[in-house]
């Protein structure tokens, strides 16, 4: 994977702010010259009061230069105030900028590699670079103060080397020693704390997670999983804590060997002035100009060292944002082929999958047509591969061998984004968002929808007497997330819901995968004959436990270990007596015909 150098990432950030706030630059740069010379104010003013002073001005000259000094700095500091402001607003636009673009990103990865360590690693570590004023952030504002100190010491410089150009060398050399022990420390705090720890959060986020989380707390309450949770919470804590030691003493050490160096460079500097002024080439007034602006030259020199320093760690984590950005997209093809208007067809020909680091196969040698007007149920047990077939149908894998074909040609050929609007599938993990039912069902804005068609759909999901008990009907919010007064569902309600997208949606293929698990056999009996009417035209895939509801089907495939055993209708299969008609007896006592 590409790494990142300083040098590029401070592009990165400044070509963002050149394609989102063309602005910012300007005021950024007004607001460097006016931040710059606050500092030389104050040893300006107390050189002029001293000279007034020792010329025995008079008290009148004294309040003028006084009053005008403190006017112009006042004047600045409002504008710079003003200025500040922009600035702040502007850096937090960015930031969101970068937030939703990686936002966008995770919902652009293929769907496989959402469960691959390193991408979920890669994901943590680019969400750490958008949080607080990490990542790009925080480069603007270390470019800012950057920007800043390097003004600063160019004026401090340009005066002190009228003193003498070797103490401005001394000092700027003690300077870049501290600089390699500052960005030593900081180096391995990136080791520590970002490289070494940033599992370790995310391990800690998923048990947290967890322990509030609606899913897992009928679980945790039964089985009293709550000390379990906690000690494995625990377990992850105690490495944290064992990192944030070695970083802690780290920077101990760091600190006390900065404060020596930093010791001596203000005494060869300040025994220099102090030792020119015992010999009479300084008088008073000078004295206090040259010592403020040494004051502002070391605070300054010491202060952009620390920001270099701080900037390698923003850059470090710039540099795990990109490498995130820069992970292959879901890919989207340019249209090789048109998706087909009239009769369409979906074959499996000698295909192999196998998950990422497995051994055996999910799927393997699995021939099979799909075509318009047929339904077909995929049965067998728990592990057979009936799931994994319709995810590589939906193309969220690739099959490992082989190739799956729409009208004879592969379907990697066809436009992913036109593809996907000829399925519908129903999965057996139902997902309800925390938004209006109507658009739960559409998934369009609201006011865009066809009400009457999400209310057709409603009723053939059979949800159409739940809804009549909403409040707001259609225009109910489901959950509690976004609205107090939401709609709680249960778990056959959003099966039902999950149903009436696909309804919704214009499709030509039809997937159902177990979308009516959480219904009893009858409901689900009487569901999907009703929707057998509506798939008049349509591929049909069913994927059922439930053998009873597979009979209206025109194919039966019965699927052990990735493989095809048995295909043909309900009545074949029963008079082949084998593995499905052994499942259907078993399950037949709990049938109601």
């Amino acid at each position: 994977m590409k790494e990142y150098k300083l040098v590029d990432n401070v592009k990165y950030v400044i070509s963002a702010v050149q394609k989102w706030d063309k602005l910012l630059i300007w005021i950024l740069c007004v607001a460097v010259l006016f931040n710059a010379v606050f500092p030389y104010m104050y040893p300006i003013i107390s050189r002029q009061v001293i000279n007034c002073i020792l010329r025995d001005s008079g008290y009148i000259e004294l309040i003028y230069v006084t009053i005008g000094f403190a006017g112009v700095f006042l004047l600045l500091k409002i504008i710079y105030s003003k200025l500040n402001l922009s600035l702040w607003w502007r850096f937090f636009y960015l930031k969101n900028r970068f937030v939703i673009n990686k936002m966008e990103k995770v919902m652009e990865i293929p769907f496989d590699s959402l469960e691959k360590r390193e991408v979920l690693d890669m994901m943590e570590k680019a969400e750490k670079s958008t949080q607080g004023t990490n990542g790009a952030e925080g480069m603007l504002y270390s470019i800012k103060n950057s920007m800043i100190c390097v003004v600063r010491i160019i004026l401090s410089a340009a005066v002190m080397s009228i003193l003498s150009p070797v103490i401005v060398a001394v000092a700027l050399i003690l300077s870049i020693i501290n600089f390699k022990v500052v960005s030593r420390a900081k180096q391995m705090d990136i080791e520590l704390l970002y490289e070494q720890k940033t599992p370790v959060d995310r391990k800690v986020g998923y048990w947290t997670r967890v322990s509030y989380d609606r899913d897992y707390a009928k679980e945790i309450r039964i089985f009293s999983l709550k000390k379990w949770i906690i000690d494995k919470l625990h377990e992850q804590e105690v490495i944290a804590l064992g990192l944030l030691k070695c970083s802690k003493k780290n920077w101990i050490n760091a600190t006390l060997l900065n404060n020596i160096i930093s010791l001596i460079q203000k005494a060869i500097v300040y025994g220099y002035v102090i030792y020119n002024t015992y010999l009479g080439k300084i008088n008073i007034a000078d004295f206090v100009f040259y010592t403020g602006c040494i004051m502002v030259l070391f605070d300054t020199i010491n202060e952009i060292f620390d920001i270099f320093s701080t900037i390698n760690k923003q850059s470090a984590e710039v540099s795990e944002y990109r490498k995130f950005m820069d992970y292959k997209n879901d890919t989207i093809k340019e249209e090789k082929y048109e998706i087909p208007a009239g009769d369409i067809s979906i074959e499996f020909k000698n295909v192999y999958f196998k998950y990422e680091g497995q051994s055996e196969w999910a799927i393997q040698d699995l021939n099979l047509k799909l075509s318009r007007d047929k339904k077909i149920a995929i049965v067998g047990k728990n592990g057979s591969g009936k799931s994994t077939l319709i995810k590589l149908m939906c193309r969220l894998y690739e099959p490992t061998k082989g190739e799956i074909l729409l009208n004879g040609v592969n379907i990697n050929n066809y436009n992913k984004k036109e593809y996907y609007k000829i399925i519908a599938p129903v999965f057996q993990e139902v997902v309800v968002f925390a938004m209006t039912l109507k658009e739960n069902v559409s998934f369009v804005k609201l006011g865009q929808e066809d009400e009457d068609k999400v209310m057709s759909a409603i009723k053939e999901a059979g949800l159409k007497e739940r809804v009549s008990f909403m409040k707001k009907g259609l225009n109910s919010e489901l959950l509690r997330v976004m609205d107090a007064e939401g709609e709680e569902l249960s778990g056959g309600e959003k099966q039902k819901i999950s149903l009436a997208r696909a309804l919704y949606k214009i499709s030509v293929v039809e997937i159902l995968d177990e979308p009516t698990a959480a219904l009893d056999s009858l409901a689900e009996k009487k569901l999907y004959e009703s929707i057998n009417e509506l798939m008049k035209k349509k591929i049909g895939v069913f994927i059922s436990h439930r053998l009873s509801t597979t009979r209206f089907c025109d194919q039966i495939i019965y699927m052990d270990k990735g493989r095809i055993l048995e295909r043909g209708d309900h009545i074949q299969l029963m008079a082949l007596e084998g593995e499905y008609s052994k499942l259907y007896k078993l399950q037949a006592q709990y049938y109601v015909d």
